[in-house]
């Protein structure tokens, strides 16, 4: 006589780790928020750039580049209220970058220009010949076209092509930002120090590239902020 089938029991369903489970959710919840703000066009012309208000900060950024102007240096002017990055040297407009969209820390202004901490880091390709072998020279495709800088006094800028150029670069980036502010508010919440101003800019693929390729450390940054609208 054949023996009966055991009863059939169903497989209880697996937890999610409620550490992993939060992780995601508060990860998704910052990426959805990042992804909401962005794709916001860059006014090629601000026309309510007028008043007491505006004529105060753009005599203060003028204090701030003579000094430049009259250096040897090369410095970057992130000018949002036109839309461009303008990289300057003795005062003169060298190279113009169009930004296609940004968003973040558009006010307040440190008594001094920002600088540099250091270049995006790149990664240099070896010439065929063993370990040994010297390193090819860096050509602009080798620049990396979605990359965080940092500046002192504190100031993050998050530089990316748009979605609609590259999703994975665009999407990679905000993800970053976003883990980055996660930390950076689990750090100020034990004491550490405070979350830093984030700006985010939108470049073409090559302009990002152009600019990675420009900067270098401790070069100085300017912002001209739009008015009020």
């Amino acid at each position: 006589m054949p023996l009966p089938h055991p009863p059939f029991r169903r497989a209880r369903p697996r937890r999610a780790r409620p550490g992993r489970l939060g992780l995601c959710v508060v990860l998704a919840w910052a990426l959805a928020s990042l992804a909401a703000c962005e794709g916001e066009p860059a006014p090629d012309r601000d026309p309510d750039r007028s008043g007491a208000a505006a004529i105060q900060a753009d005599t203060r950024l003028l204090e701030q580049e003579l000094p430049l102007a009259a250096g040897s240096q090369i410095y970057l002017l992130v000018d949002l209220a036109e839309g461009a990055i303008l990289i300057k040297g003795r005062g003169l407009e060298l190279h113009r970058l169009p930004i296609l969209s940004w968003r973040g820390a558009a006010d307040g202004s440190p008594a001094s220009p920002f600088r540099l901490r250091m270049r995006p880091p790149v990664i240099r390709p070896k010439a065929a010949g063993g370990p040994d072998a010297e390193l090819d020279p860096i050509e602009l495709e080798d620049m990396p076209a979605a990359y965080e800088l940092q500046f002192d006094p504190p100031l993050v800028i998050a530089v990316s092509p748009p979605p609609r150029e590259s999703f994975w670069l665009w999407s990679k980036s905000l993800l970053v930002e976003a883990w980055g502010r996660l930390s950076a508010g689990a750090t100020t919440l034990t004491g550490g120090e405070p979350v830093p101003p984030r700006l985010r800019l939108a470049l073409s693929r090559e302009d990002a590239r152009s600019l990675a390729w420009a900067v270098t450390e401790s070069m100085p940054l300017l912002i001209r902020r739009p008015g009020p609208r």
